[in-house]
C-alpha cells in the first residue's frame, strides 16, 4: 500500500493512529524524515505542504510551535 494511502486510512480513525500514520508518512520519504530531523521548517513543510505554504507561515508557526514544546519539554525535565 503507498504510504499516502496507509496514512489516509490511519487519520480517519484517532488522534493516536492519526499521529502515527503520520510519523509513517514522513518516515517513508527521505526528504520529510532529512528536513525533520536537521529541525528544517521551510524544507519540511513545503515538501510536505507544496509552495503555497508561505501563503499560511507554516514554517514560522511550526518553529515556534517546536520551540514551545522543547521551551515546556525542558522546563517538565529541570523538575525531576
Amino acid at each position: 500500500m503507498p504510504p499516502y494511502k496507509e496514512m489516509m486510512k490511519d487519520m480517519s480513525t484517532a488522534k493516536r493512529p492519526h499521529l502515527k500514520g503520520f510519523v509513517n508518512f514522513v518516515k517513508a520519504d527521505l526528504a520529510l524524515a532529512k528536513a525533520a530531523k536537521n529541525e528544517d521548517f521551510a524544507a519540511f513543510v513545503s515538501r510536505y505542504n507544496g509552495p503555497t505554504y508561505k501563503e499560511n507561515d507554516y514554517d514560522t508557526k511550526m518553529k515556534n510551535n517546536f520551540e514551545a514544546f522543547e521551551k515546556a519539554d525542558a522546563a517538565k525535565n529541570s523538575k525531576g
